[in-house]
């Protein structure tokens, strides 16, 4: 411990070294209780009565007048906490010498031992003002360190507090007075019976104390407090007041309760975290990480983490891109595939924060989260979509040539493969339109095979329905692209010609019906001739379907009084 740039180290006997730079200073160490465990060379020459000859001055209160006790031991009080600071003030010696002097804890985790200094000020004459000031130098340090003193003299049975105290009660000085009982009442119900019985026995037993509280301010919220209490005697040994300090330690308490939790929470959570340092060197897990990985602390501490965690089947991708993102200081969170010790495989989802400390990175914490189950519903439900897609598109391509053969059914003649009459119904209107839009010219050829009745009668409705047939590919055989036939009922056919005037409708209808009359026609071994008879129509979409179907009917019937096997042509 440094002060004054004087260096201490004290012996496990507690005495100053006789070599030491204090062996020219006025200091001595103390206990808790101010006792004088040993003191340097100076300070025995300096006072003309030593602890060591006089018993009644063992403790340096004994050598401080009585109106300066309560200031040394309030100080002496305040300083026996953890990261307690060095205090000062300035008191009166029963010679009459006044000194200044600074205490100072020898440990900052828990005091137990205190170095003290004093300065003398060579003031023999004490004036009025010296309690005062004293006093005020007091006032000035709880004030700064926000303690509360209190007083509480036995002779009268007062009890003073200072602002500090009314402040921690939440209570108006001007409006309450404290009493021995009224500021026991103050604490919390289940503090009082501690209380009562650490008044009692600093009162009657002379016990001094410390002691962790709460009490309820007026506005009914609680406080955490730490107080303790010393007791004075005067010099035949009678109680006559015991005092002591408040101070409100509710922020410390709640911090500490919510570092324990969190503490708690992290090493109990099922969440595994691992910090590690910059060059990614683990320096903690907690309980959730041992059981994730299958590691103990023990056996990984110091340890590079990705050897230990990842193998061949841990994508090569996450990790390098793990890799750019903390080099770039990034925070990363995606799913890995890892390496329990026992070699079995588990998902984690990762999440990694870098650590700065004057902007660089001094750490990465880590958190992993076991996703495996996640991660094998996923897949089978991936697996499952995969099959019901398959099985959607299979029914699709069924559904659409059912579809089709349904289109088909509803718009193919069965026998022949010639579209029929619905068709017709739909496509005749489709045309006229275009042919009006584009002002174009549409024909039709309305025809029937030429004796078809004696066909059936002579060989039979099955020759004649493959007549029928026969004579459709024929005509197919020879029609354009854009044609198409509709089979309208029995042996009657139309034909529909888009974009034909009437001198290309005629040229093609003579070609439908060579195609169907040059040859004979040979079913089941039967041979006969077979021709066709055409009405022709060409028109610009005007024409009604009936108006259209009637002109080219009689189109057709002139053709057949013509002796048949011939094209006849109408014109709108």
């Amino acid at each position: 411990m440094c002060i004054r740039g004087l260096i201490i180290v004290l012996s496990s006997s507690n005495q100053l070294p006789e070599n030491s730079s204090l062996s020219d200073t006025l200091a001595c160490v103390l206990n808790k209780d101010g006792g004088i465990l040993s003191a340097s060379t100076l300070w025995s020459e300096y006072f003309p009565f030593s602890p060591s000859k006089q018993k009644e001055y063992e403790n340096f209160v004994d050598w401080v007048v009585d109106d300066d006790k309560t200031c040394f031991n309030t100080i002496i009080g305040s300083i026996q906490y953890p990261d307690a600071k060095p205090l000062s003030a300035e008191l009166t010696l029963i010679n009459n010498e006044r000194v200044g002097i600074t205490l100072c804890p020898l440990s900052s985790v828990s005091p137990s031992k205190f170095l003290l200094f004093a300065t003398p000020l060579r003031l023999r004459d004490v004036d009025k003002n010296t309690n005062k000031k004293t006093n005020d130098l007091l006032n000035a340090i709880v004030s700064a360190l926000k303690i509360g003193i209190w007083q509480y003299d036995t002779r009268n049975q007062e009890l003073k507090w200072s602002d500090e105290i009314y402040d921690i009660h939440g209570l108006d000085k001007t409006l309450y007075q404290p009493t021995l009982e009224s500021a026991i009442d103050h604490y919390h119900p289940s503090d009082i019976r501690q209380v009562k019985k650490l008044v009692n026995d600093a009162l009657n037993k002379r016990q001094e104390y410390t002691a962790r509280l709460k009490v309820v301010r007026e506005d009914k919220t609680i406080r955490n407090i730490i107080t303790g209490a010393k007791v004075l005697e005067d010099s035949r040994g009678e109680l006559t007041q015991v005092y002591g300090f408040v101070q409100d330690i509710t922020a410390l308490h709640q911090s500490t309760i919510r570092s324990s939790l969190l503490a708690t929470a992290i090493s109990s959570t099922s969440v595994g975290i691992c910090i590690t340092d910059q060059r990614r060197r683990i320096v903690w897990v907690n309980a959730g990480f041992e059981k994730l990985t299958g590691y103990n602390e023990s056996d990984v501490l110091g340890k590079p983490l990705p050897p230990l965690v990842q193998g061949p089947e841990t994508s090569k991708a996450t990790v390098r891109q793990i890799h750019e993102k903390l080099e770039h200081g990034e925070n990363i969170e995606t799913e890995i595939l890892n390496y329990h010790a026992d070699g079995s495989l588990y998902w984690i989802k990762l999440t990694i924060t870098p650590i700065f400390n004057d902007g660089a990175i001094t750490h990465f914490v880590g958190l992993q989260q076991d996703i495996s189950e996640q991660v094998h519903h996923r897949e089978e439900l991936d697996a499952l979509r995969l099959s019901l897609e398959q099985q959607i598109a299979e029914r699709t391509k069924e559904l659409e040539e059912a579809n089709r053969e349904l289109h088909q059914l509803a718009h193919r003649d069965q026998l022949t493969g010639a579209l029929n009459r619905r068709a017709f119904n739909r496509d005749y209107v489709n045309e006229c339109k275009r042919a009006q839009r584009y002002e174009t010219w549409l024909s039709i050829a309305c025809l029937d095979i030429d004796h078809f009745k004696s066909i059936n009668d002579t060989y039979g409705h099955q020759t004649g329905d493959s007549a029928l047939v026969s004579v459709v590919k024929r005509i197919q055989s020879a029609m354009r692209e854009t044609d198409n036939i509709y089979r309208m009922g029995g042996e009657e056919f139309i034909i529909l010609m888009p974009h034909t005037n009437a001198e290309d409708a005629e040229i093609a209808s003579e070609r439908m019906r060579h195609a169907v009359a040059q040859t004979d026609l040979t079913i089941s071994g039967i041979s006969f001739p077979i021709s066709i008879s055409i009405g022709l129509l060409s028109q610009k979409g005007e024409l009604s379907e009936n108006e259209c179907l009637t002109r080219v009917d009689k189109c057709l019937y002139r053709a057949k009084a013509n002796g048949r096997n011939c094209v006849v042509a109408c014109h709108c």
